[in-house]
């Protein structure tokens, strides 16, 4: 029997690579350690997610997508973090391709496939086609998915939460990581679905509290890549019902969110992570172009960071 991933904070991943654009594998071995060593006995990461938007997913090979989560499995493992699943974004633009993707996902030590709606060229996937083409996926896939409902990637196709109650209650769907910035359909789901029968994750670390309230399993965002402590400890805070410090560090957490996108998202995460963790480097594949240090200088957006960063290193 399937079920969805455990709850709690799942990091979606930014990749490393070399000056040249290759995958830097002493780069992405060191990130998901930081990632996975989060203290315990409360508990540390819920999940690694590779080859989400933050990994670069559309501008690697097939062979460069079967390596990545190779190398994320075997980090996990080789570190006794087996418990820790990796969960692997596999989307095409036809149900074909996102079959295969899932097939090497899976063989490659991926235990979840994270999907979006094959949609090849605007106004010709309805919802409806939408939900036939996922059930397929489902069927053949040897992995459960996870729908992610990601309408400014999908040429605005954004299925309501009928839609994806009805996917929900298809076999080997577990899940769905919201991303269309709508709480409300978040909240109704969540109030049909408990976390063990499928997982509801908010995509951005914003709104975290609230979607924990509203009864979803937890996240799957960008910003772990930087504090993944500080959003544990926010998770935690939740659970033991501290209800005052949790909003507290809601608030720290939701500037620095917003933060990192304005500073220019994927890359501008790795920039932070050379600049205070040290390693990596902050080089992305072309055409997406490389953020640098320089534009931090003064930044009021940097400061948010800079508070969020020190109280992580707290931890």
């Amino acid at each position: 029997m399937t079920h969805p991933p455990p709850p709690g904070c799942h990091v979606a991943a930014v990749l490393f690579m070399t000056k040249n654009e290759d995958l830097d594998r002493d780069a992405i071995e060191a990130h998901t350690l930081r990632l996975a060593q989060v203290p315990k006995p409360s508990g540390g990461v819920a999940g690694i997610l590779v080859q989400g938007d933050n990994g670069e997913s559309q501008l690697l090979s097939e062979a460069e997508r079967r390596e990545v989560i190779r190398i994320t499995r075997e980090t996990l493992d080789q570190n006794g973090f087996n418990n820790i699943p990796v969960i692997a974004g596999a989307s095409a633009p036809s149900t074909k391709m996102t079959v295969q993707l899932c097939k090497e996902a899976g063989d490659s030590g991926a235990s979840y496939a994270l999907v979006l709606a094959p949609v090849p060229w605007p106004l010709k996937i309805t919802p409806e086609s939408a939900i036939t083409s996922y059930q397929e996926i489902a069927d053949k896939s040897p992995i459960p998915i996870i729908v992610y409902n990601f309408p400014t990637v999908t040429n605005g196709l954004n299925l309501d939460s009928d839609a994806i109650e009805e996917l929900a209650k298809y076999p080997n769907i577990v899940g769905v990581k919201v991303a269309c910035g709508d709480m409300g359909k978040l909240h109704r789901l969540a109030s049909i679905f408990s976390p063990s029968e499928f997982g509801i994750y908010t995509s951005t670390t914003d709104c975290m509290l609230h979607g924990l309230i509203s009864g979803c399993a937890g996240t799957m965002a960008a910003s772990p890549n930087i504090v993944p402590r500080l959003h544990v400890k926010l998770y935690n805070l939740f659970k033991e019902g501290k209800m005052d410090e949790a909003l507290k560090l809601q608030t720290d957490i939701a500037h620095a969110d917003w933060a990192k996108t304005k500073l220019g998202s994927l890359s501008a995460i790795k920039t932070v992570v050379v600049k205070n963790f040290g390693y990596g480097s902050n080089v992305v594949r072309s055409p997406l172009k490389a953020v640098g240090e320089d534009t931090f200088v003064g930044s009021k957006h940097y400061a948010a960071l800079e508070n969020v960063i020190a109280l992580e290193k707290q931890l």
